[in-house]
């Protein structure tokens, strides 16, 4: 049952750290493109997204590297890991560092789709079972709200940062 707790865990990791961004993208895309003229503040926001989705990249790298403490090798990796193609998946959101991919959003947008079918997969999987399966619509439900706005404290975060970049304060 251990093994069974820590993949669920694990896949509540993954709604956390790259769920959300779907729905934050779409919106600000959405919203810009409402406007006849797209402002200086929401193209500063379509080129924060991807460097968002690669800082919540680099924070799920940071909790992978914290769960393996203090054993960093393959071995207790393979072990810990419950979906090693998800989270290698999920580890791809890092090339949005590399300018390439920055500059084309909408890969990143692609990238999350991925962990964003597999929110709605398990909510209608949870939602067609018993009642007891009502808490994990629950903790599906929370973890991907926590993502929405982790991404909002990224969004702002990173848009702050290139503002202050502009205005050459630091």
């Amino acid at each position: 049952m251990e093994n069974g707790f820590i993949a669920y865990l694990q896949q509540l990791e993954f709604l956390l750290f790259f769920s959300g961004y779907a729905l934050l993208y779409i919106l600000i895309i959405n919203i810009s493109e409402t406007r006849k003229y797209t402002s200086l503040f929401f193209q500063t926001l379509i080129r924060s997204l991807p460097l968002c989705y690669a800082l919540a990249g680099s924070l799920y790298l940071g909790l992978l590297l914290k769960n393996i403490y203090p054993v960093y090798t393959i071995g207790n990796l393979s072990q810990k890991l419950q979906y090693p193609l998800l989270t290698i998946w999920g580890l791809l959101s890092l090339l949005c560092w590399i300018p390439l991919f920055r500059k084309k959003g909408v890969y990143s947008f692609l990238h999350s789709l991925l962990f964003f079918f597999l929110f709605v997969k398990g909510i209608i999987h949870f939602s067609t079972g018993q009642s007891a399966d009502k808490q994990m619509v629950r903790n599906h439900l929370t973890m991907y709200t926590l993502s929405l706005l982790l991404y909002l404290v990224l969004l702002i975060l990173m848009t702050s940062l290139s503002y202050f970049r502009k205005k050459k304060l630091f």
